[in-house]
């Protein structure tokens, strides 16, 4: 799935495979819902208190100052 602009927050994406956002994240993504470990989450900047691959929840709100970021599902954890 592309979004292009932001998801703010209270917005909630499921995606049965990649989350691409040309924007910055402030909501809900939930990738891979079909049970894919290789699906990523991408945006231009990344604020979520909630994002999960395959299931698998980052556990905590995600920050980063970074332009730019993928995440992925390596060792059972959102890295």
């Amino acid at each position: 799935m592309k979004v292009i602009g932001n998801v703010e927050s209270g917005a909630v994406i499921h995606a049965v495979g990649n989350v691409i956002v040309l924007g910055s994240i402030e909501g809900e993504i939930h990738a891979g819902t079909n049970g894919d470990k290789n699906a990523i989450i991408f945006a231009w900047k990344l604020r979520s208190k909630c994002l999960s691959i395959d299931g698998c929840d980052a556990g905590e709100s995600v920050e980063s100052s970074q332009f730019g970021v993928i995440a992925s599902l390596l060792g059972g954890k959102i890295r």
